[in-house]
């Protein structure tokens, strides 16, 4: 096809390549099942296990900028605004917790994971109609698995507390969204 895609790289040379490799690849593995309104459409993964290999996934590129990069270029948001965003987000984790089995947690919610083209002017009836997009499930994990225990993803500031301790549970990515609405 003709689409823009995005592609993430993974390049195997560093002392953490094993766990680095498994993070990726469940990312690859996660964008592959996801349709989901609201999560760019995965196109294909290739993954290199080989010392020096490189891994790749390519998606669907989003043409939206970042909330942090609004937010970077001193944009201001209302409550009524902040409010809009969140709930639409929350429709797609709704989607990713409810309707997966096990649950899809991304673990790292934060504004520069949320991709959205915003209205240019304050009309609300515009803003019903956004469509943010949550981007980067590089630290997305299986509610249901012990063996993740041991990982601790996310960003300071957004992370649930829980995080710290290696859990996750849907409730994570929505003490995350609260603190990115804070932001």
């Amino acid at each position: 096809t003709n689409a823009d895609v995005a592609i993430k790289a993974l390049k195997l040379v560093q002392n953490d390549t094993y766990k680095s490799f498994e993070l990726f690849k469940r990312e690859a593995e996660t964008l592959a099942s996801i349709k989901v309104q609201g999560v760019p459409k995965f196109y294909e993964s290739i993954l290199s296990d080989l010392p020096g290999g490189e891994c790749y996934i390519v998606q669907e590129y989003i043409h939206a900028p970042s909330i942090q990069s609004y937010i970077e270029s001193g944009r201001k948001f209302s409550e009524h605004e902040t409010l809009l965003l969140m709930y639409k987000i929350t429709e797609i984790l709704a989607i990713l917790h409810t309707q997966y089995s096990p649950p899809i947690i991304h673990r790292d919610i934060k504004p520069s994971n949320i991709l959205c083209e915003l209205p240019k002017d304050n009309d609300m009836s515009a803003w019903k109609s956004i469509k943010p997009y949550l981007i980067d499930f590089g630290a997305v994990a299986n509610a249901n698995s012990n063996s993740d225990k041991s990982t601790i993803a996310g960003t300071v500031g957004y992370m649930a507390p829980e995080q710290n301790f290696g859990e996750c549970l849907p409730q994570t990515d929505f003490y995350a969204l609260g603190a990115t609405a804070l932001h």
